[in-house]
């Protein structure tokens, strides 16, 4: 899962940095895991957050 940032000034609203970060899930033992293939209502869920944010902007 990458996240992205926009970092804006509060008065003028102003771009000041943007970045992102990548994540990934692991099991208890530190293993990666597929939200896809293990998780399907978690991968749903941030599909659905992630297209919703990119309608917003």
């Amino acid at each position: 899962m990458t996240l992205e940032y926009t970092v804006l000034d509060k008065e003028t609203g102003a771009i000041r940095c943007v970045g992102e970060s990548r994540h990934c899930f692991l099991t208890r033992d530190g293993k990666p895991v597929s939200l896809k293939r293990n998780y399907i209502e978690m991968d749903r869920a941030f599909r659905e957050y992630s297209e919703q944010s990119q309608k917003e902007e």
